[in-house]
């Protein structure tokens, strides 16, 4: 029997303002901006890991909304399940991850 592919699981929340902003998060590993994510852990739940990592890279409570988006690495191994939410509440801030940017009408944070 061939081994068996592994890969691991990945959430992103696009957080959509009422205004129309989007939140972004500048990695601090790749410089680049994207929506807050990372690897889903096992006893989580889609809606779970992306309220999870939302709020730990930046402060905010979400509401999941849709599934938006699914998109595969190949070389890397990865499914990437990507999310619109709405944000809920809670106190923009950076973390050690990523810096912060409301993508529109106006900016938040600083490159």
């Amino acid at each position: 029997m061939p081994d068996t592919p592994k890969h691991s699981v990945s959430v992103a929340g696009v957080v959509v303002h009422g205004d129309g902003r989007v939140l972004a998060v500048r990695r601090r590993d790749n410089q680049h901006w994207e929506p807050p994510g990372g690897i889903l852990e096992l006893a989580e739940t889609f809606d779970q890991g992306v309220r999870r990592k939302v709020f730990e890279e930046t402060g905010i409570t979400v509401r999941v909304e849709r599934l938006s988006g699914v998109y595969q690495n190949l070389p890397r191994g990865i499914v990437a399940l990507v999310f619109r939410c709405s944000p809920l509440g809670g106190r923009l801030r950076m973390t050690d991850v990523a810096c912060l940017q409301q993508v529109g009408h106006g900016v938040v944070g600083r490159d």
